[in-house]
């Protein structure tokens, strides 16, 4: 089941221009208009985290790039964490592929779903710049 925190559940390393949370570059959600843009165009080492509320099992990320402009991630790692201080790499810190366009959804999943309140992604390479709409895949509705 595909989750798209609220934007007061969102955070981000940076963002374009400072934006706030839900305006201008700082539009993280799947059916933005915009997207999150991260302040630097290709730099490794920018995250952008969900919030999922509770501690949830999250099969796997969604990902699409910018609405409104030619921007994407298109390669990326995720981690996860509990309290929202340790975070510890999905699948060894492997990298997910990500987009290959503006707004085609693109799944992450990984091998067994993970318990998390917190999901990290970290976006690893882009196409214009580091810009990307995303959500999580949830199992099941219950908290763990």
């Amino acid at each position: 089941m595909e989750v798209d925190p609220e934007d007061s559940d969102r955070s981000a390393s940076s963002s374009w221009e400072n934006s706030a949370l839900g305006t201008g570059n700082h539009h993280g959600r799947l059916n933005s208009p915009q997207a999150w843009s991260s302040a630097h165009k290709e730099r490794v080492g920018e995250w952008y985290n969900l919030d999922a509320t509770r501690a949830v099992y999250v099969a796997g990320v969604v990902t699409r790039g910018r609405a409104d402009c030619k921007q994407w991630v298109t390669g990326y790692r995720v981690q996860v964490s509990c309290d929202g201080e340790a975070y510890e790499d999905v699948e060894r810190g492997a990298s997910f592929p990500g987009n290959v366009d503006q707004n085609s959804p693109v799944q992450g999943m990984f091998r067994r779903p993970v318990k998390a309140r917190f999901v990290r992604i970290l976006p690893q390479a882009a196409y214009g710049h580091m810009s990307m709409r995303c959500g999580l895949i949830r199992v099941g509705q219950n908290s763990v």
